[in-house]
């Protein structure tokens, strides 16, 4: 049913919220999910959940694994978190993404034939270990063995996850419509041992999702998802296998670009919305004889895609270009900004209108882009990995770094267009290599370790980082990160980087690589200012409709003396008693802070709304004065916005109801010597204060409001508090209130606690949703360096006139060592192991006197992080209060992989280390495969 466009705010008005957008748990309906998209699965752990809840994720999406390896790694952390997962592991994921195991739909074929569907592949394919020469069908299926296949693998998924509420979706055939595009469009693989193309046609089924239909102009239609593809089925099988989740498809943009020089040739806008529609219109068809069954609605819960829309700023369109005068924000560097934005426009437009059309909601979700380019063949040029050119040449096109500013814009184009959840791409840094043979290096927003960039470089240098200049080219060497830049002199402000550091000697390489790595930080650093922003504005935006065609009802007009290429974005919108909210944007993504002057024309709107008289801004969760004009048919009020920022403000006259509010970014928590921090990892006994503002977003007054500490991990009240507000009145003034919380663990609270925070409900409050949030904290262990030294065993260089030998106060003596020392990697213990070995030993600090024995009843649990370069058992010798002295050979050894022994519990056999206290501590290492170098970075003693 085709619904008329002055329709639409009452269909939409009805529609919301009568449709269920999932079936198993999922974040709150008021909220925009964060997702973190692809990390390093093999080192995906406890800590990276509690990282990514701490910079305001919550959710996970990982894949290419076998179901198994996700439920038992993956699983028990984000139970304990109480994040939640997305994921593709090999049962659903091998049908459209592994050669070998590709599958597809020969439509040539009979639907009632044995060769139905086959398993594809094609020149230059490496599977089995054989390369294939030319293309193969490797197996062929008949509709019920493929079926009978699917059904097992369903059952492999329902048997784990069905029940499983901290999973929200599967999400596969990652950009599969584009894919199959492609291979219809470009039937070929390149050769590169000949460097010609070599003619192919049986990708064209892959990954499986649409017709092989093509229009007139011979070009692919894209006109109809195949009921009978493997697409179909299996989003099909598998929610019909396991009820509680649903299965769906990434989009990525058709387009046709010319740039620079540079063809970009992937589909129009046209094959974009003709996709769209195919796929939000899907249908299954089942398998039967005599005759088929009819055909079934197969429709998306919700819509995936992805669009990185940027400025231009590579070395080519500058020598290209001999015109360009490095003018921030011109137009040839906005040009593929204003491409992308027209294809984000065609895409939520279409996804609105079919929802329309279909009488319910079709939820939108999105990627921004956070990757970058960062090194190999592609960006130097010369092709030589270990000796690189000084010089670069690349094409912002292929990938370059947004700024945190650029990335925050991209967000905020995403939510003035009405999406509901983001998946930053990507969480992790990886390599590859192009059709060509060129490698390429991208940096993700974490490591390829999963790792912050800027971590301590001891918890990294003996990882495999990658670390050469070939791999991640220093900052100051390209656009648009400095103004140092070899190639184009003061670029981009956005950019600007402190200078190379001019140390020297050992620790000129551990400077030299903070340096560079730092740059490459700065989009996770910033992520808790942009997703604050984000959450601020959720619970309403969420909930509202766009007003299409209204756009000019507000007009926002530069100061004196500001000039820009990009105007800010503005778009209105209505909640479900059309009261109006205008969402505009900063497009510009070089001046902050910028006065301007906003005119709203209130009569222009299409629905009475009565005499504006005040507006409340939304993201800053204050009012904002407005100024009538005489008569009285427009209002004006200035505002502010930085670099990318976005702004939600509503419009009203006379009061609001009280109407509480807190959001994860409204909590810090302190204690132990830490401040204010969200990061929430503490010492058992440690007393911590937890301060939660709540906002009051109405103009009325709440008193007595009863505010509670919960935790949910072991269904508890920890503490109570009351908080009265006055209500918002004066301009520019937030009605806020912080309650403190205080909580001081014991040692039965070690471990992973998810403390919820709540405000009551007040009578009359039109949303209680956004009335509590919840954070995550870590409660540790104590350790007795920390603790009772006050001084932890991290192997930090000693300072003063005269420092020991091996540059650490932590350690007492050194003996039968080779070049002990710290100073080359700060923060770590090194040295050399001779051979032969003779007796050898690092003595740990405990001070001096009584008062700093181990009390080894409460501390027995020892762990190090180390590694060795070839394998080493490590002996703990002690000597008790009474002299006595006794050891334990601990049953881990260190290797050549960089990782944490224990905890190992010195009780275990018959030590006696808890039969009295401890007043030395050493250790001893022993091995067959000597001389050894071996790196320590820190020691912990721990109850």
């Amino acid at each position: 049913m085709r619904i008329s466009t002055s329709s639409l705010v009452t269909i939409i008005v009805f529609i919301h919220g009568m449709f269920s957008v999932v079936k198993a748990g999922a974040p709150p309906e008021n909220s925009i999910p964060i997702i973190a998209d692809r990390p390093n699965f093999n080192t995906v752990n406890l800590e990276l959940f509690l990282q990514l809840s701490w910079h305001y994720f919550n959710v996970l999406q990982a894949g290419d694994q076998t179901a198994e390896q996700i439920f038992n790694e993956l699983l028990p952390p984000a139970n304990q978190t109480g994040m939640f997962l997305c994921i593709a592991p090999v049962p659903i994921q091998k049908w459209g993404h592994w050669p070998g195991t590709f599958t597809g739909r020969f439509s040539e074929n009979a639907f009632s034939g044995s060769t139905a569907y086959g398993r594809p592949v094609w020149y230059g394919i490496t599977y089995g270990g054989t390369t294939f020469q030319k293309d193969t069908v490797l197996e062929y299926f008949s509709a019920i063995e493929f079926k009978d296949s699917l059904e097992k693998n369903v059952q492999i998924m329902d048997s784990l996850f069905g029940a499983e509420n901290q999973v929200w979706f599967y999400n596969t055939f990652d950009e599969g419509p584009n894919r199959q595009w492609n291979h219809m469009m470009h039937d070929s693989v390149y050769n590169p041992s000949t460097g010609d193309s070599v003619a192919t046609y049986i990708d064209d089924f892959i990954p499986n999702m649409f017709t092989q239909a093509l229009g007139q102009d011979s070009l692919p239609s894209l006109e109809k998802i195949d009921p009978e593809g493997v697409f179909s089925w299996l989003k099909y099988e598998v929610e019909h296998g396991d009820t509680a989740h649903t299965v769906v498809s990434v989009f990525g943009l058709f387009h046709n670009f010319d740039w620079c020089g540079h063809q970009i040739r992937y589909g129009t806008f046209t094959d974009q919305v003709n996709a769209i529609r195919a796929y939000l219109n899907m249908e299954y068809q089942g398998f039967g004889t005599p005759t088929l069954p009819l055909k079934v609605q197969n429709r998306p819960q919700f819509f995936i895609w992805d669009c990185y829309p940027y400025r231009l700023v590579g070395t080519n369109w500058l020598s290209y270009h001999s015109s360009y005068q490095n003018q921030v924000c011109g137009w040839q560097d906005t040009l593929l900004l204003a491409h992308f934005e027209e294809g984000m426009d065609s895409t939520f437009i279409t996804v609105r209108d079919v929802a329309i059309e279909q009488e319910r909601d079709i939820p939108v979700y999105y990627y921004p882009q956070t990757i970058g380019t960062c090194g190999g063949d592609v960006m130097w040029e010369i092709t030589q990995p270990l000796a690189p050119d000084t010089l670069i040449s690349y094409w912002t096109y292929s990938g370059r770094f947004p700024t945190p500013q650029e990335f925050l814009l991209n967000c905020n184009l995403g939510l003035i267009r009405g999406t509901v959840a983001l998946f930053p791409y990507c969480t992790r840094s990886y390599t590859g290599t192009t059709s060509q043979g060129e490698s390429y290096y991208t940096a993700g927003y974490l490591d390829n370790n999963n790792m912050p960039f800027d971590a301590p470089y001891e918890e990294w240098v003996y990882t495999d980082r990658w670390r050469s200049d070939y791999a991640v080219i220093p900052p100051d060497s390209f656009p648009p990160f400095s103004d140092s830049c070899r190639v184009c002199g003061d670029f981009d402000p956005l950019w600007d980087l402190p200078e190379r550091p001019t140390t020297t000697g050992d620790r000129l390489t551990e400077d030299y690589l903070m340096w560079k790595f730092s740059a490459y930080a700065r989009r996770w650093n910033s992520f808790r200012d942009t997703f604050g922003q984000i959450a601020a504005v959720a619970p309403e935006l969420t909930q509202l409709h766009w007003w299409q065609g209204h756009e000019n009802c507000l007009v926002i007009s530069l100061g004196s003396g500001i000039y820009r290429y990009l105007q800010p974005h503005v778009r209105f919108f209505s909640d479900n008693y059309e009261n109006p909210y205008a969402f505009y944007i900063n497009r510009d993504c070089y001046y902050s802070a910028s006065p301007v002057k906003i005119t709203a024309f209130a009569d222009s709107l299409p629905y009475e709304v009565g005499f504006i008289s005040k507006i409340l801004d939304h993201s800053r969760r204050f009012l904002i004065p407005i100024e009538q004009n005489m008569d009285n048919d427009f209002w004006t009020f200035r505002d502010t916005l930085d670099a990318g920022q976005g702004r939600l403000v509503q419009f009203f006259d006379g009061s609001l109801p009280a109407d509480i509010r807190i959001t994860q970014p409204d909590i810090s928590a302190s204690g132990g010597g830490i401040l204010n921090t969200h990061e929430y990892r503490f010492s058992v006994e440690t007393a911590i204060t937890i301060n939660a503002t709540f906002f009051n977003m109405g103009t009325v007054s709440a008193s007595d409001v009863i505010v509670m500490l919960k935790d949910s991990t072991t269904n508890s009240v920890l503490a109570t508090d009351t908080v009265s507000f006055s209500g918002l009145s004066g301009a520019y003034q937030c009605d806020k209130q912080t309650a403190s919380f205080f909580w001081q663990p014991d040692s039965d609270d070690i471990g992973i606690h998810i403390l919820k925070v709540v405000a009551g409900a007040i009578s009359g409050e039109p949303d209680t949703n956004d009335n509590s949030t919840q954070v995550v904290f870590q409660i540790i262990p104590r350790d007795y360096a920390k603790t009772v030294l006050n001084n932890p065993w991290d192997m930090t260089e000693a300072s003063g006139a005269a420092p020991p030998a091996w540059h650490t106060n932590d350690l007492i003596s050194v003996s039968g060592w080779n070049s002990t020392f710290t100073d080359s990697i700060s923060g770590m213990f090194e040295g050399t192991i001779p051979d032969p070995s003779r007796f050898n030993k690092i003595e740990l600090n405990l001070s001096s006197g009584s008062a700093n024995y181990i009390p080894t009843r409460l501390y027995d649990q020892f762990s190090m992080i180390a590694k060795a370069e070839h394998e080493l058992t490590v002996t703990v010798h002690w000597q008790y209060k009474n002299l006595r002295e006794q050891s334990l050979v601990l049953g881990t050894t260190i290797d050549s992989d960089w990782g944490e022994l224990g905890p190992i519990d010195l009780n275990s056999g018959s030590s006696g280390w808890a039969s009295e206290d401890v007043r030395r501590l050493w250790l001893e290492f022993s091995g067959t495969n000597l001389d050894t170098d071996v790196r320590i970075g820190w020691i912990k003693l721990t109850e």
